[in-house]
Parts: C-alpha cells; sequence; structure tokens
C-alpha cells in the first residue's frame, strides 16, 4: 500500500534541553511515553494548536516535509507535544530526527509552552489521524473511526466508511441505510482504520 504500510518512526525529546531519544516505532506496538510525562486533557487547546501549526509548520517545510498535524496535551505541570509529519516520498528516522531538532531549536526561542513538556515527531502510520477536511476529501472510501465531543444517538465513539465532504461535514456511512452528516468541529479525534491484506483489521 506504499506509504501507508510503511512502520511508524517517532522521535522523542524531554524538555527543551535535552537531545532526542530515538524510537523506532512498529505499528503493532504502543508509543513509549517517558516517565513522568503523561499526557492528559486540559481544557480548551484549539487556539494552542493553532498557533502551534503557524510557529512550527515553516520549520517543517522548510525540511521537504509536510505537518500533517499536532496533537496538544496537558497533564498537571507537564504537558506532551506530538507533531505527525509526512511526505510523498515516506517518513524515515532522519526526517523525524531533523524535524525533531529543528522544532526544539524554534520552541526554546519562542517559548510558547511555559511548562514542561515531551516533544513526539512521528510519521502518521497505517492508522493515521485525521484533522482537515482536505485530508478527510483525501481518504474517502476508507474506513475511519471517530470520537464525537458530544454523543450523538447516545454514544461518542463511531466508526464506517467515510463516504464524502459536504461543506465543513464529513458523511459517515455505518451501513446500506444509515449515513451521518458530522462537523468537522464535533469530532474530537479521527483515525483510519488500517485495512491489511485478506481483509483483516
Amino acid at each position: 500500500m506504499g506509504r501507508e504500510s510503511a512502520p511508524r518512526f517517532l522521535i522523542r525529546t524531554v524538555g527543551s534541553a535535552s537531545l532526542p531519544i530515538f524510537r523506532f516505532c512498529n505499528e503493532r506496538m504502543p508509543l513509549l511515553i517517558c516517565p513522568g510525562r503523561s499526557p492528559g486533557q486540559s481544557g480548551d487547546m484549539a487556539s494552542k494548536r493553532e498557533l502551534l501549526e503557524e510557529l512550527l509548520a515553516p520549520v517543517v517545510e522548510s525540511l521537504d516535509c509536510e505537518l500533517w498535524g499536532i496533537d496538544y496535551q496537558t497533564h498537571g505541570r507537564n504537558a506532551l507535544l506530538r507533531i505527525y509529519i509526512d511526505a510523498e516520498r515516506g517518513i524515515s528516522v532522519d526526517d523525524c530526527e531533523k524535524v525533531s531538532r529543528q522544532v526544539s531549536a524554534v520552541m526554546d526561542v519562542e517559548d510558547p509552552i511555559s511548562s514542561k513538556y515531551t516533544l513526539e515527531v512521528s510519521s502518521p502510520g497505517m492508522d493515521r489521524p485525521l484533522y482537515k477536511l482536505e485530508q478527510y476529501q483525501r481518504y474517502i472510501g476508507a474506513q475511519v473511526e471517530l470520537r464525537l465531543r458530544m454523543p450523538l444517538d447516545g454514544q461518542r465513539k463511531w466508526r464506517g466508511l467515510l463516504a464524502g465532504v459536504e461543506g465543513d461535514e464529513i458523511v459517515l456511512r455505518i451501513d446500506s441505510e444509515n449515513e451521518y452528516l458530522l462537523p468537522i468541529d464535533s469530532i474530537e479525534k479521527a483515525n483510519i482504520v488500517p485495512q491489511f491484506e485478506g481483509g483483516k483489521k
């Protein structure tokens, strides 16, 4: 499946002065979390993510990669900044290392996160997250898993076929008789469901 089937590479740095800690993450292995840096949830993170995207997108693009998305989470006095990068050629450990070093340097200068934080730089992987309408557009026809901000029909977690994009809404087909139009702002988290040879997931 081309770049979709490649293993995920992950670069981690802890704090602003540490050297990168390199990890190779197989798709079937969980991401490694450094001790004392457990991710969590806080209040409104949208503005912080937008600020970080505006700051870091030029850095990533200068290294011939695409900033696919950013996850920013806080837990107490600690924070987790996870950056997903992508490229048509695929993403290597070297790409993650270069981006990690450049991002760390910019973060040191701009200091957009005042608390202690862990930086991860990773390829999106086969179960890549989706953040923007144009990303959903690129994966029409794929199976997706969604978590909504508020329950719909009594549930927040949904899985189905990404059947289309209409305006600022996605079309999620649950079965042959049921489709839902979901505003992108109502989606808290979305991931592609990997499809393996022989239909195994």
